[in-house]
């Protein structure tokens, strides 16, 4: 997900202004992973909590066959998996991409039900094919 243009014979204007905008795509690009991971682990955490005090299943549209204990290991899961995208020189966009990749179908529903709740949508961030 990032733009190939091939600036060779360009006069450096043109291919500086290239480098620039590659710059501010993947700065970008990066900016909204980031807001994501930190949309999905709070919403995620949330119900981690509330789960964990009422001590009954809250993600049942989602994690259907499901307890309430293995609701928040999912959803705990996940939080590990998105976690280093957030670090100091984590990669947020293959941290998303990673986690999207490795996880069922249930656990993708959540993923983009955390991110609709915020207006967010996964397919503008990262390749999710």
């Amino acid at each position: 997900m990032g733009i190939r243009i091939s600036t060779q014979h360009w006069p450096s204007a043109e291919r500086a202004a290239v480098a620039w905008l590659r710059h501010r795509v993947t700065r970008r690009s990066r900016t909204l992973a980031a807001r994501a991971i930190g949309e999905v682990l709070s919403e995620s955490l949330r119900y981690i909590r509330a789960m964990a005090r009422r001590r009954e299943a809250m993600c049942g549209d989602v994690f259907p066959e499901h307890d309430y204990h293995a609701q928040i290991g999912e959803l705990a899961d996940l939080c590990a998996n998105l976690l280093p995208g957030l670090a100091p020189g984590g990669r947020p966009n293959e941290t998303l991409k990673s986690t999207w990749d490795s996880r069922s179908v249930p656990g993708r529903q959540w993923i983009r039900r955390c991110l609709a709740v915020h207006d967010l949508v996964l397919d503008d961030i990262i390749d999710t094919r």
